[in-house]
Order: C-alpha cells, then sequence, then structure tokens
C-alpha cells in the first residue's frame, strides 16, 4: 500500500497495518529529498515516527545516518490544509555515529558546546582532587568517549560558517 504527500510518499506492505517498506522522498535537515528505509521491523516506535536510515554521499564517502521518519505540513503544522500539504521528514539522530553530516548548523554548535562543557567539567575536577582522580568515577566517561565525533563536527561548523561568510 502507497499513501502520497507532498513529493513524497511512504510504502507499505499490502495491507496499511503492515510495517513500513520505505519512505521515498523524505526531506532531509540539508533540504535534499532522500529515500529512507526502517532501520528495524518497519513498526512505529510512537505513534508520530518510525525509526529509519538514508544513505548519504559527503566528500566523495558513503555514510550511513540513522534517525527517524515522521509526517509534518511543509510549513511545520500537524494538520494539513489546501495550501499546506502534509510531507515526509526525515530526522537524523546527532549523536549517532554519522549524524553530524546531516545535522544542521545549530546542532553541530551544540554539540561541540556540550564537548567543550564536559571537557572542562573533567579536567575541573580531576585538577582538585589530581590523586583521587582514578578513584573518583571509575565508569565514567572521557569527554573523547562521550562525543567521539566532535574533530568531525567542528571541521563541518568551520567549514559551513567559513561558506555563510
Amino acid at each position: 500500500m502507497i499513501r502520497e504527500y507532498h513529493e513524497s510518499r511512504l510504502v507499505y506492505g499490502w495491507q496499511m497495518w503492515h510495517p513500513l517498506v520505505k519512505a521515498e522522498g523524505a526531506m532531509c535537515p540539508d533540504g535534499i529529498r532522500r529515500t529512507a528505509y526502517p532501520s528495524s521491523d518497519g513498526i512505529a516506535d510512537t505513534f508520530y515516527s518510525i525509526p529509519a536510515r538514508v544513505r548519504v554521499t559527503h566528500n566523495h564517502a558513503r555514510y550511513t545516518i540513522s534517525g527517524y521518519v515522521t509526517t509534518a505540513t511543509v510549513e511545520g503544522m500537524s494538520t494539513p490544509t489546501d495550501d499546506d500539504p502534509l510531507t515526509v521528514y526525515f530526522h537524523p539522530y546527532t549523536y549517532g555515529t554519522n549524524g553530524w553530516i546531516l545535522a544542521s548548523t545549530d546542532a553541530l554548535a551544540q554539540y561541540v558546546r556540550k564537548y567543550d562543557e564536559y571537557a572542562r567539567g573533567r579536567a575541573d575536577m580531576f585538577a582538585r582532587w589530581p590523586e583521587d582522580s582514578r578513584y573518583l568515577d571509575p565508569y565514567r566517561q572521557t569527554a573523547d568517549e562521550a562525543y567521539p565525533n566532535v574533530d568531525k563536527a567542528r571541521t563541518e561548523l568551520l567549514r559551513r560558517t567559513a561558506e555563510n561568510e
């Protein structure tokens, strides 16, 4: 079964209650429409979203980005009108392995800012009690473990700001 939307469509099994097969023309945050495939069984995890993934080419390399598919109007509302039809959107998980590729500039800036705060907080804690640093929370992650893509995110953020200037 196929449900048509504005410049996109959701393809299900042969009945509406069957799992999602793919979402064609899902609008990504970078403004490009891509085909999203369900990342699990294709059944919605909430009433409004279905976990999904898209494939993206970035700097001559292919990446798979995880996130979720949902529907909203072109203007961002939940109720469609004649002037504002429903369309399919893909929202990436910015904390995922490749989420920095499709993340908005604001999300990248927030990710880098959180890393800096986390790293500063860990450094301050160990500076106050250097002799106890190995006993203070041995299972807590370092800043680099908690934010593994911060270098890529920082580089992408600098590239985007340089393009806008």
